[in-house]
């Protein structure tokens, strides 16, 4: 395997065009912030921006279900509920393995 960029002198390689590799293009790498992420043409598909500024992948679960309920009775006729019934401001989130 022949090594990229300048051959040593000493390496006992040919230092001809046909042995070493062209040089690969050149990028800047560029720091971004967390305010760049929250640009509107910035592209967020599967990341998220952590509150201490990391960007990370989205989380997810497997093998559990995700269960959210809400404290009281809020469906005062089984027949006629409808979904906002229920709709209501979460007061509980959790996940199960074996519900």
């Amino acid at each position: 395997m022949l090594p990229d960029g300048p051959v040593p002198q000493r390496s006992g390689l040919r230092l001809d065009h046909e042995h070493v590799p062209e040089p690969t293009q050149l990028f800047t790498w560029r720091d971004d912030t967390a305010a760049d992420f929250t640009k509107p043409d910035a592209v967020m598909q599967g990341t998220i921006v952590e509150p201490s500024g990391f960007v990370g992948p989205v989380p997810y679960a497997t093998g559990v279900v995700r269960i959210a309920g809400v404290q009281g009775d809020h469906i005062a006729n089984a027949v006629t509920a409808t979904w906002a019934d229920v709709d209501l401001a979460r007061t509980g989130v959790g996940f199960c393995r074996r519900c």
